[in-house]
């Protein structure tokens, strides 16, 4: 089998790999490279992966993308609310507008939700805001015993974005409601609760997972029928018995566990629930978050 295929190089924004698979097949790799900032997207990261899956899309020997974050810590921490700040500061001198960015951004996550080939979304460490809205144009959305998922617009002052308004109103409307409001973290087992990630796979499983998926016999049978193929490769891993465990704790669903307070508090409508808030009982609250936080 040959060797993989990078098409740039290791000092870029985004690394983009093809990873040889059985038959000719090839893995579309990309990997946003910014560790620093935790892989926060900024305007070149975002024109990057469009340019390289706009001409995957076309590649019949490119059978699947796979989308990660270089490091350990973040698949990506959101936009690059940084780059923003300062082109704000700018105003009319600077060389890319706000909306321009917004616009690509959004351009972006619609494309990935529409691409005509399965797209398998490694969400290890730290998915928030941006990070999220790349999550979930996947359709295989792996998740591992370090993720920590949030939509956390609401702590600058911004409505949940990145696609929010389809997926969250996917979810029961009190949870939808808490987890914009809020910005609460969720853990791997939050997220296969609530059907945000659809497949767990711990992180010391990602290399061999790789090599099965470059081992299988991808026959022309097995590419027309590849999603199905993908699905049964990762629900077989999935199925693996995993000791998962936060702080010598096993790791639990905190949405499943306090889904009545939640129920409760989310009643109403937005000045119904901030009153609720503000008549809470402080202590319990602390308490509550700083549950959700430590298991998250």
């Amino acid at each position: 089998m040959s060797k993989d295929k990078t098409l740039s190089n290791t000092e870029a924004c985004v690394i983009c790999v093809e990873h040889p698979l059985n038959h000719g097949k090839r893995l579309g790799v990309l990997r946003l490279n910014s560790v620093k900032s935790l892989n926060a997207l900024t305007l070149d990261m975002i024109k990057l992966m469009q340019s390289q899956l706009q001409a995957w899309k076309n590649d019949n020997n490119i059978l699947a993308i796979w989308l990660e974050g270089a490091g350990e810590r973040a698949l990506c921490a959101g936009g690059n609310v940084v780059d923003v700040y300062h082109h704000v500061l700018e105003g009319a001198n600077n060389d890319i507008s706000i909306e321009q960015y917004f616009t690509q951004e959004y351009s972006l996550d619609h494309l990935l939700h529409c691409y005509p080939k399965p797209i398998i979304c490694w969400g290890s460490g730290i998915v928030m805001g941006g990070g999220m809205g790349l999550f979930m144009g996947a359709d295989f959305r792996l998740v591992t015993e370090s993720t920590k998922m949030a939509m956390p617009e609401i702590t600058i002052g911004l409505f949940p974005d990145v696609g929010a308004s389809y997926f969250l109103n996917k979810l029961e409307p009190a949870i939808a409601r808490f987890i914009a409001l809020t910005a609460c973290h969720l853990n791997a087992e939050d997220a296969l609760e609530l059907k945000l990630a659809n497949h767990f796979v711990p992180q010391s499983a990602k290399t061999t997972l790789l090599e099965i998926l470059a081992n299988h016999p991808w026959t022309q049978e097995a590419c027309a029928k590849v999603k199905q193929q993908l699905s049964t490769l990762f629900t077989a891993i999935g199925k693996q018995p995993y000791d998962l465990l936060i702080n010598g704790q096993p790791m639990v669903s905190n949405i499943k566990k306090h889904r009545t307070d939640i129920q409760t508090l989310m009643m109403g409508d937005i000045r119904t629930i901030y009153q609720a808030m503000q008549t809470l009982d402080t202590h319990a609250l602390e308490n509550k978050c700083y549950s959700i936080r430590k298991n998250a």
